[in-house]
């Protein structure tokens, strides 16, 4: 029997799959949006494409799309769709697309001027390369900029090539060795934060005694980590209900929806440790 309701498609690059792990942010969005659309009586489709010009095929047969893990230069080569789309996290300025994402300069602003105040003047800034990723570029510079306004002497840049857990675990094993003079991480995502906190642990550091850490996402996971972990919190189910709002209302749009962000300090900060 073929189901009534609306379908959303929530569509992602399929080269990524680990991405929607339940404890990443992608997961707990996915989570956040499915709940949403079945509250609405809509039903949710995953779309996993290999080419960001696949998405036109597909988009047609849905009444609504959100786009979710493609980069910013995909999205402004795709061909207009006859669908509403939202693009989560994205910085693309088409008029066709609508845009929700947390406030992700002040984000990163918030990160840096937190471990500034708490004496922290060696930085290293752990992230996936910004050129690929406005959401990441905005936290790259906010934190930058913040940093440096607080007394930083060097701000050192370990790029990846994801944000997962065992990446982040992979860098923090060798993050001491590579740069010992700093004193804090800021990790642009909680996943890559919690990877770095137990890749310390395995090579003998301490956190925050030897290096402080914080995330950014405040997912479930921030708070299962030992110790738990300090983070820049962004709102993942209000950005569901808003995708969800402009999908059915396409017309009201104004804008990019922003959403605020704050910053949680838990036990990853400290001050920096005597070298």
């Amino acid at each position: 029997m073929t189901d009534p309701r609306p379908s959303i498609g929530l569509m992602f690059p399929d080269a990524q799959p680990e991405s929607l792990a339940p404890w990443g942010h992608d997961g707990e969005y996915l989570a956040a949006l499915d709940g949403e659309a079945r509250r609405r009586g809509m039903r949710l489709v995953l779309c996993g494409t290999r080419r960001a010009a696949d998405i036109p095929q597909i988009a047609d047969d849905l009444d609504g799309v959100v786009l979710m893990g493609y980069h910013d230069d995909d999205l402004e080569t795709l061909p207009r769709l006859t669908a509403p789309a939202v693009a989560v996290d994205g910085y693309s300025d088409r008029d066709d697309l609508m845009i929700v994402r947390s406030d992700d300069h002040d984000g990163g602003r918030r990160a840096g001027a937190l471990l500034t105040s708490r004496g922290h003047r060696e930085l290293v800034l752990v992230g996936p390369d910004a050129h690929d990723s406005g959401a990441m570029r905005a936290r790259a510079a906010g934190f930058e900029r913040a940093a440096m306004d607080g007394g930083a002497r060097s701000i050192h840049r370990q790029v990846t090539a994801g944000t997962t857990l065992r990446e982040g675990t992979m860098i923090g094993r060798m993050l001491r060795t590579r740069f010992p003079a700093a004193t804090a991480v800021f990790a642009t995502t909680d996943t890559l934060a919690a990877g770095i906190v137990e890749g310390l642990a395995q090579s003998g550091a301490r956190v925050p005694e030897d290096l402080s850490i914080v995330g950014y996402d405040n997912l479930a996971l921030a708070a299962l980590v030992t110790p738990k972990l300090s983070t820049v919190a962004q709102n993942v189910a209000r950005k569901a209900r808003l995708t969800v709002d402009l999908l059915l209302e396409p017309d009201r749009r104004t804008g990019p929806l922003v959403t605020e962000v704050v910053v949680l300090e838990r036990a990853t900060v400290g001050p920096p440790a005597s070298r």
